[in-house]
């Protein structure tokens, strides 16, 4: 279960990647699976109500494991590509004309 955690926190910061301009070697396709794939894991309303024991969050974790099956190579290419950026920090500009 770690590692789909893993990949969930994994494709999420590409997709922010992606969606910011920050990482543009993402495939729309593979874009559009893990949207869709973030979509389902947050909505209450799935197959399988999450209110019910193990089994609730069982649907989610096979439909992010899916996602991941589908754009792994892309999700390996990320995670090098972000290993390489070091550390950084993501912040909203300033707007022209603030300071101080």
């Amino acid at each position: 279960m770690d590692a789909v955690a893993r990949d969930a926190r994994a494709l999420v910061r590409m997709a922010r990647a992606a969606v910011a301009g920050r990482y543009r070697r993402l495939p729309r396709r593979s874009l559009i699976a893990v949207v869709a794939g973030v979509i389902y894991f947050l909505d209450p309303f799935d197959a399988i109500p999450d209110f019910i024991p193990l089994v609730g969050f069982l649907d989610d974790a096979a439909v992010l494991a899916w996602v991941v099956s589908r754009v792994r190579k892309d999700l390996d290419e990320f995670l090098m590509w972000e290993a390489g950026q070091g550390p950084v920090i993501d912040v909203e500009p300033l707007p022209t004309g603030a300071g101080p």
